[in-house]
């Protein structure tokens, strides 16, 4: 195993919070997006609170903090899975935020737990539950690491350790994401299983127990996921965007953004300014640790 190829990316995508990103080994690569650090002190009476986008994946998140607000409860696990999610989340960081966490690709999850991910499906889950505590009780010690070369460097042994060769994803399934990223989410699922001689039965038990969700609500994840950026870089109108996305209308296209997200379409745009407004003028008194 060699973590030395990791990067630590520049340019944050939340610099309010402090949060720093880092590419994973080459050999970590198929399978994790991301590693994520937050390590912030301010004074403020409220969390501070961020969206996480459901994009198919899922997350470990290592606390040595205050509790993270997940959609308003206080998760109190020093270690906890943020599973695979079909709708948005809002999490919110508290006064002493000490943050480590792991972002899986869609799949990519899947060789390094020992159940079916469908049973992990939109909810925190303590780590404990799932993996031996002497593999899940590391936030702590990731803490009590000086640098972030070093935390990603036990970030990658410990996943070593947790990786069950076995459970390698289906190539049925690797392909099938692949497609439905490839055609942006506008496919037909029972033609990709028609592609790979399974049937649509196969399929979707394939998706719930390696990506923890159907194929058909990945699908509608990438379809979304399309339309927020399409949102965050042009001004036209939701029946415009809803034609060029592909959306059967209007309305379909609405229904199933609100669905995911929360909110319509022109709700997203007008919230999105109102926090890029405002967020300049934060005075959080921070303190960065990291």
């Amino acid at each position: 195993m060699s973590t030395q190829n990791t990067a630590v990316h520049p340019a944050s995508p939340l610099p309010h919070l402090g949060l720093l990103l880092a590419s994973p080994s080459p050999a970590l690569a198929p399978y994790v997006h991301s590693y994520w650090f937050i390590n912030r002190s301010w004074t403020r009476p409220l969390p501070l609170e961020e969206y996480l986008y459901p994009e198919g994946g899922l997350g470990v998140v290592f606390n040595s903090g205050d509790p993270i607000m997940v959609d308003g409860t206080a998760v109190t696990a020093p270690a906890f899975l943020d599973a695979t999610n079909s709708f948005r989340t809002r999490l919110g960081f508290q006064q002493h935020t000490a943050v480590v966490g792991i972002r899986f690709h869609p799949g990519g999850a899947y060789p390094f737990f020992p159940m079916p991910l469908k049973e992990l499906q939109n909810m925190p889950v303590a780590l404990d539950q799932i993996l031996p505590s002497a593999l899940a009780s590391q936030s702590e010690q990731l803490a009590a690491l000086p640098t972030l070369p070093q935390k990603i460097a036990h970030l990658e042994y410990m996943l070593w350790q947790w990786q069950k060769p076995q459970r390698e994803l289906a190539t049925d399934t690797r392909t099938i994401l692949a497609a439905i990223r490839q055609a942006q989410g506008q496919v037909n699922i029972k033609s990709l299983a028609d592609a790979r001689f399974i049937s649509q039965r196969q399929l979707e038990r394939l998706f719930q127990a390696q990506v923890g969700m159907s194929a058909k609500t990945y699908a509608r994840l990438v379809r979304v996921q399309r339309a927020r950026t399409a949102l965050r870089q042009a001004t036209p109108a939701a029946a415009h965007l809803s034609q060029d996305l592909g959306f059967y209308d209007q309305s379909h296209f609405i229904h199933e953004f609100r669905a995911i997200m929360g909110l319509t379409p022109q709700q997203y745009r007008q919230n999105r300014a109102l926090r890029q407004q405002n967020r300049p003028a934060e005075r959080l008194n921070q303190e960065d640790r990291a």
